[in-house]
């Protein structure tokens, strides 16, 4: 994959006027752009989630602070070992006083796991149970590591969420596009739509990806997306005055013109 041909068309995906040159490209690269520009997006997320994770623990503490008295009791009681999750393997065993195979573990005292992702092991715990104003520091460091154990599970399911929600309404508008615009006797393949979508998508992507750990936009990322979408489309599409179709002639919608 040539990552700097990537980033130009990124560029160009902003300018009306570059519209019709990259969505003359074939469907094959406009897909590729488009999990070139969801991977970019999931980059600048993890990027700017790093402040988030520094200032995690201090605000995991300040939480702590509104109670006066809070008594946590770890004792554990299953009828078999219970998973809790399965990437990474994290599981709940009283009778287990060691890791095996699984990057963490829950005991009735403590929970023990892998140290620096699989080098070594750390354990907090110690005591079946926690008070808030004795244990702070223990506590905030448990949920500090339980949270960063869990990221590749939680980014996961982010990207999950965002890859259906974006190639749904991909695909949505397109078809209400290629609907609208042949209603209108305007010339332009549904092939053709669903490229200019897929690039106009490009600062809805980025945008919402980069600000999640901040703020959710929800269907206010689609704004760029729409506005851009609608634009390229007026730039690109041809009103066709003196195209007649013969009755015997099959017009294939797939076909770019």
């Amino acid at each position: 994959m040539n990552i700097k041909y990537y980033f130009k068309k990124i560029t160009g995906s902003f300018i009306l006027s570059k519209y019709k040159k990259i969505s003359s490209g074939s469907m094959m690269d406009a897909i590729k752009y488009f999990f070139f520009v969801f991977i970019v997006g999931l980059v600048l997320m993890c990027v700017f989630s790093i402040p988030f994770l520094i200032r995690m623990p201090s605000q995991i503490g300040d939480k702590m602070d509104g109670f006066e008295n809070f008594n946590i009791d770890l004792n554990i009681t299953t009828k078999e070992p219970l998973t809790l999750t399965k990437q990474p393997l994290i599981i709940i065993d009283k009778n287990r006083k060691n890791l095996s195979t699984e990057f963490g573990l829950f005991t009735n005292e403590k929970f023990i796991y892998r140290k620096y992702f699989f080098f070594g092991k750390n354990e907090i715990g110690g005591k079946p149970d926690y008070n808030l104003a004795e244990d702070r520091g223990k506590l905030i460091k448990m949920g500090s590591v339980l949270f960063i154990i869990l990221i590749p599970s939680i980014l996961l399911v982010i990207s999950l969420f965002f890859l259906t929600k974006f190639l749904f309404f991909i695909f949505l508008f397109s078809a209400i596009a290629f609907f609208i615009i042949h209603l209108f006797k305007y010339k332009l393949s549904l092939k053709k739509i669903i490229k200019i979508a897929i690039y106009s998508s490009t600062p809805s992507i980025l945008l919402d990806l980069m600000l999640f750990p901040y703020i959710k936009l929800g269907l206010y990322s689609l704004i760029p997306f729409v506005i851009l979408f609608i634009l390229a489309l007026f730039t690109i599409s041809e009103k066709q005055f003196h195209i007649k179709h013969k009755p015997s002639e099959k017009k294939d919608i797939f076909k770019d013109e």
